[in-house]
């Protein structure tokens, strides 16, 4: 009978630890992007999205015959 109201008890706890695990928090971060100019040039896009947001730079490709721009993605309130 011991067996039984003890795992009835670690089988309450285990859905309230599962129920309080996939409440969101109030403040979560996002991922976010953005555009931080229309010429890119990798190593520049790189070192500014890292100043500006503590985030990573890319180039993007914006079709045949035409500039990439540079954008970052980073973590934060977007």
């Amino acid at each position: 009978m011991a067996n039984f109201c003890y795992a009835r008890i670690f089988f309450i706890v285990l859905i309230a630890l599962s129920v309080l695990a996939g409440v969101p928090q109030a403040n979560a971060q996002k991922q976010c992007e953005a555009t931080l100019n229309d010429k890119c040039y990798l190593p520049t896009c790189g070192q500014e999205c890292y100043q500006k947001y503590n985030g990573r730079g890319f180039c993007t490709d914006r079709g045949f015959g035409k500039v990439s721009e540079c954008k970052c993605n980073y973590i934060g309130n977007c």
